[in-house]
């Protein structure tokens, strides 16, 4: 990718500026204070946006700090030629981002300027990737040993500039926020069937007292039926009535007859009438006997139809409550067979268990490419990075060494020396070392252009001159931003092309 040309209409001290590059070398001179880093932010703007900050923290931002105060348009356009075609992308930050257009030249096809969209123009340079690798400013504010700490944490975090498919830091935040989703649908789970768990519980015992009582009924019921059929099978005997019965007739009988037969014969008729009175009392004792009996016989044969009809109604009681035994006997199965499928799944893995399952092997074997792919990258950047850091040192230092910890040495006349025993000028060149081989990582076989703003301020001559001739030898697109015209006269003195650009 190459950077054609900028249209500055209102970004911070800048008003109306268009600016031309070269393919090559492009040097922007200019004193301090004449807007060579706000052109620098102006480039980083126009390709990746400005979002505004909210509440004390849109005081400092980039936003505020760059906004034009005179009414001057803030934005403008860069015109870039990627994947052999040339895109103009315009931006307007004062209004919305969908008022931004991205223009292919060639084609005259209106692009949305959306990050996924602009991230494939761009070869899928994201502003991680940009800031660490291809943009590089001067280490102005650390010194000494702060200098080494800050080498050392850029080391230890490159393995976050990747973009999405490399970003393993999301991925894993991306795998740990899914896993507590299921975590908490699991315990959302769990909690309802341990809810469902004690209702079927209590259901269970509800129905339990139920069907013991039914069965007590029931036990009381046929145990009056046998009660009924003990009295209903006993004899009612009348024999001593109507032995009485007939004794007393025959006794009437007897006097009566004696008495007519002893007056006939002219006897004492007193004694005739007393036999006729006890005949007659016998009779009408043996008639009051049959009476008796009659009532007797009339009233067992009525108590014994209501008790048959009240037996006929505690069978229909009985065997209405034997139903509604049998139906809470089918839902005290149910409810049995329903808390063993919830106790069953209670203990089985849930599906929420095989999706934190399937996570955990997820970042597991993450973590294992990750780290297999760190070793793979540690060891090129450390290669890498010496080479560059022996070429631009002409030899002096031969490699570098990263440990376990990110701590950085180097290794002269084979002996090793701590980057903190180095001067600031010679970190400052290792840190450029590594963020060219890092920046070999993530770009792939993207020619994108190689940005610094006053970078070179600590080099001497002599490497200064080294690193622009390696920076010419990588045949790529460069801008460099500086207060000096050493880096002019150092260009001329090699012979190299460059472009030079006052501001």
């Amino acid at each position: 990718m190459e950077i054609k040309n900028l249209q500055i209409k209102g970004f911070g001290k800048l008003r109306n500026t268009d600016i031309e590059f070269s393919n090559k070398i492009n040097v922007l001179y200019g004193p301090n204070e004449s807007g060579k880093s706000t052109l620098h932010s102006f480039i980083r703007a126009m390709l990746y946006g400005m979002e505004k900050g909210r509440g004390r923290a849109s005081k400092n931002d980039g936003y505020n700090r760059f906004l034009p105060w005179d009414g001057t348009t803030f934005g403008g356009s860069i015109t870039i030629e990627s994947m052999n075609k040339t895109y103009t992308i315009t931006r307007d930050f004062s209004k919305k981002i969908d008022e931004n257009t991205c223009v292919c030249k060639e084609t005259g096809e209106l692009i949305p300027t959306n990050n996924e969209n602009l991230y494939k123009i761009l070869g899928n340079v994201t502003p991680i990737i940009y800031d660490n690798t291809v943009s590089i400013a001067q280490l102005k504010s650390v010194t000494g040993k702060d200098l080494a700490m800050e080498v050392k944490n850029y080391m230890a975090n490159y393995q976050g500039l990747g973009d999405n498919n490399l970003d393993i830091g999301r991925t894993m935040q991306m795998l740990k926020i899914q896993k507590k989703g299921f975590k908490d649908g699991k315990s959302k789970v769990m909690g309802e069937l341990e809810k469902s768990k004690v209702t079927a519980e209590s259901k269970i015992d509800l129905v339990s007292r139920e069907i013991e009582d039914l069965e007590n009924k029931i036990r009381v019921g046929n145990s009056r039926l046998r009660e009924g059929a003990s009295d209903k099978a006993q004899k009612y005997d009348f024999r001593p009535i109507n032995m009485k019965i007939n004794i007393f007739g025959i006794i009437g009988i007897i006097f009566l007859l004696g008495s007519i037969a002893f007056m006939a014969m002219d006897n004492n008729l007193l004694v005739g009438i007393f036999g006729l009175i006890l005949g007659a009392l016998a009779l009408g004792y043996d008639g009051y006997l049959i009476k008796g009996k009659r009532i007797i016989t009339r009233k067992i044969e009525r108590n014994l139809g209501n008790k048959k009809d009240r037996e006929e109604k505690l069978r229909w009681q009985i065997k209405n409550i034997q139903a509604d035994l049998d139906e809470k006997n089918r839902q005290l199965n149910n409810l049995v067979d329903e808390l063993k499928e919830i106790e069953k799944t209670i203990y089985m893995p849930l599906n929420e268990d095989i999706e934190m399952n399937a996570i955990d092997m997820a970042m597991e074997t993450i973590m294992s490419l990750s780290s297999t792919f760190k070793d793979r990258v540690g060891i090129y950047i450390k290669q890498r990075a010496g080479e560059i850091f022996g070429e631009i040192t002409e030899g002096k230092y031969t490699s570098v060494i990263i440990d376990g910890d990110f701590s950085l040495s180097i290794i002269q006349d084979n002996k090793i020396i701590p980057i903190e025993r180095l001067s600031r000028g010679t970190v400052e060149q290792i840190y450029f070392a590594l963020r060219m081989a890092v920046g070999e990582i993530f770009l792939g076989d993207n020619r994108f252009p190689l940005i610094f703003d006053d970078t070179f301020g600590m080099y001497d001559r002599h490497r200064l001159g080294q690193v622009l001739k390696w920076l010419y030898k990588e045949d790529r697109q460069v801008i460099i931003s500086t207060c000096h015209l050493r880096e002019i006269e150092i260009l001329k003195e090699l012979k190299l092309p460059f472009n030079t650009i006052e501001l």
